[in-house]
């Protein structure tokens, strides 16, 4: 086995670092076509490589059919790249919200977007019922976290649309694009953060802020 470094690109290290290949094999499928007369199969195999940057594996496994062209090899890597990642505050969300958030971005990584962006719909569900309880029509839903203060006013129109394309996901057979996606998932993010991250954040700030001395009296 070679010591020899390629580019690829870690989950871990969340960019593209050395690696290095430590172990690999591979499986030939050759029948002779009396036709032609010549042996056509299919080629397979695998190679598994090790960032240097963080110890992390990989697997990538390839297959190519002898008719086609030497460039044209199917690759598939396991994982797949993450190129979009978790933040880092997933923990801090009530267990039922962040392991949904987590199959959203699992979605992603593995390039169902339609079935991420449904997903995305039913986390606005789950978040709209978790603050303001179950009601049968998402505006309805809407309007009472407006009116309890959890979204402001000039928000509506964004949080209808997000939720809108989910539904178009769901039931019109919507694939949005990944920058698209992206986008969605900022939004949605943002509101999570304001409804679980933001109030505790900010008890801890006032409990290290130190009060106001009081104003002395003139003598």
């Amino acid at each position: 086995m070679t010591n020899i470094t390629t580019q690829k690109f870690c989950n871990e290290c969340r960019k593209y670092v050395n690696h290095i290949e430590v172990n690999s094999g591979s499986a030939n499928n050759d029948e002779y076509d009396p036709e032609y007369e010549c042996h056509i199969g299919l080629h397979k195999g695998y190679s598994v490589y090790r960032c240097l940057g963080c110890n992390e594996h990989f697997i990538e496994c390839w297959n190519w059919f002898s008719e086609h062209n030497r460039e044209d090899v199917i690759k598939t890597r396991y994982p797949k790249e993450k190129y979009l990642q978790e933040p880092a505050w997933f923990s801090k969300l009530p267990i039922e919200i962040e392991k949904l958030l987590k199959e959203i971005y699992m979605a992603i990584q593995h390039e169902c977007f339609t079935l991420a962006c449904t997903g995305v719909r039913t986390l606005l569900d789950r978040v709209f019922t978790d603050r303001v309880g179950v009601f049968s029509k998402f505006d309805d839903s809407l309007d009472i976290m407006i009116q309890k203060g959890h979204i402001p006013e000039n928000q509506k129109e964004l949080f209808k649309v997000v939720f809108d394309i989910g539904s178009a996901s769901a039931h019109r057979s919507l694939c949005p694009d990944f920058k698209t996606l992206n986008k969605i998932l900022n939004i949605v993010e943002h509101l999570l953060q304001a409804m679980y991250l933001h109030p505790q954040e900010t008890k801890e700030i006032k409990n290290v802020t130190p009060p106001r001395p009081k104003s002395q009296k003139r003598v």
